[in-house]
């Protein structure tokens, strides 16, 4: 599931080279109505983080519980953004050449600590031809210990934390980003 529309047709596309093996369909956890049909759930490249509110999470948390198959699995992977905060760098405006035309790249962060939302923003220049485009992403900043405690609360059990996508074993997540994996029960209901 993707609910932005340039990410679907890019899936499609990928989804294209391996037939009946990979369905693509257009949503994110709100549109998430399966019960008990998944063995397992990855939710990679923060969309769990990009919820904003803590009942959208615990919905999405919900949803995806309810989608899980007794035994099945969660793996949500988001950004360690307390960690990152301290040891924090402000980004740097970039350039590339893609033939004749130079792109610039201006990033930009708006980190609301009260709120806990992190706001990325990117501006994109072609200054020969004066277009410009923005993406502007925000993410709630959640510790490890919210992550843990939101996938308790939903009835997931055996938490388990990674330090890496090379791990191979449980480990703290003490870097860049939160890796972390929970089990629902084998008992139906």
């Amino acid at each position: 599931m993707e609910p932005h529309p340039d990410y679907v047709a890019m899936s499609c596309l990928v989804a294209d080279e391996a037939p009946g093996t990979i369905e693509v369909v257009a949503g994110g956890f709100g549109d998430l109505e399966a019960v008990s049909q998944f063995d397992l759930i990855l939710a990679v490249s923060d969309p769990w983080w990009y919820l904003l509110t803590p009942e959208d999470r615990a919905d999405a948390l919900a949803r995806s519980y309810r989608a899980l198959s007794p035994g099945g699995v969660i793996f949500l992977d988001g950004p360690n953004l307390d960690w990152i905060l301290d040891h924090y760098r402000p980004p740097v405006a970039s350039e590339v050449r893609f033939g004749e035309i130079l792109i610039r790249r201006s990033p930009q962060h708006d980190i609301d600590r009260a709120g806990r939302v992190w706001t990325h923003i990117d501006t994109f220049t072609a200054p020969e031809t004066g277009e410009t485009a923005s993406t502007v992403h925000r993410f709630a900043m959640i510790s490890v210990d919210e992550v843990r405690a939101a996938l308790e609360a939903t009835g997931l059990g055996e938490v388990r934390t990674y330090a890496s996508w090379h791990a191979r074993s449980p480990g703290p997540a003490e870097g860049p980003r939160i890796m972390v994996a929970a089990r629902r029960s084998n008992l139906i209901g």
